[in-house]
This record gives structure tokens, C-alpha cells and sequence, in this order.
């Protein structure tokens, strides 16, 4: 949709295309779902004084990746139209766009894994992005 607005000089148009903007509140709960997952995967699941359990670990274990996993699912939903689901050509670069995603995902998780020790604290969670992505295609 194009929005027609006038600038301060007499009989001058300027013509604007209206963007669709973003949406906050999920960018904000991917941003904490991320925060999260890094907390998890880099912070002490242990306090050395207690022996006890970490507040990072307390604090964001399991809820981050649920978190995290349930917003790829509507950034899915949302990229593909969301109510009014694309057609034709536009459904096609969605999918391929989600083709291209799950294949980069999957290699950074491979990737990963091969740099990681053997016992790698996130156990190749972004391989199975990456089929989950190929596997919401159709």
C-alpha cells in the first residue's frame, strides 16, 4: 500500500511505501529466549561455594529453549503470511527462503559440533533445527 503525503513546498508530492513493522514483543522474547540459552551454555550450572544449583541455571533452564523453539515456529507462521497464507510465486520464496535456513542452520550445527569436545553441552540442537525447518517446507 502506498501512502501520498505533501512536503513543505506548495505541489510537491513525495510518495511512501508504508513498511510493516516489526514486532516487538516477539523480537523482545527471542532476545531474552537467546540470552537465556547462552546463560545455560556458558555460565556455571554449579555455585563452586554451595555445591547447589547456579541462579543462571535455576533462572533459565529448559524455559529458554522452549522459548526459543516456540518463536522459530511463529517466526515461521509469520514469514509464510500468517492468516492469509501466500500463494504462487511468493509461497515458493518462502519456501526455498526456508530451504536455504534449515540448510545454514544445519551446517553451523555441524560445524559446531566438529569444534566442540566431545561431551558438547548443546548435543547438536541446531541439527535438528535444521530438520525441523526442512520438514516445515511443505
Amino acid at each position: 500500500m502506498s501512502e501520498t503525503s505533501t512536503t513543505g513546498a506548495p505541489g510537491v508530492k513525495e510518495t511512501s511505501v508504508r513498511s510493516r513493522g516489526r514486532l516487538v514483543g516477539i523480537d523482545a522474547a527471542r532476545g531474552l529466549a537467546l540470552l537465556g540459552l547462552m546463560a545455560i551454555h556458558l555460565l556455571p550450572a554449579w555455585n563452586e561455594e554451595t555445591g547447589g544449583v547456579s541462579w543462571s541455571w535455576r533462572l533459565f533452564s529448559g524455559d529458554s529453549a522452549a522459548l526459543f523453539a516456540l518463536l522459530a515456529g511463529v517466526g515461521l507462521a509469520l514469514t509464510s503470511g500468517g492468516r492469509n497464507q501466500h500463494q504462487g510465486r511468493t509461497m515458493t520464496a518462502d519456501r526455498v527462503g526456508l530451504l536455504v535456513r534449515a540448510l545454514l542452520i544445519a551446517v553451523v550445527g555441524l560445524w559446531i559440533g566438529t569444534v566442540m569436545p566431545q561431551d558438547p553441552p548443546a548435543y547438536g540442537i541446531l541439527l535438528y533445527y535444521g530438520v525441523f525447518f526442512l520438514l516445515a517446507i511443505p
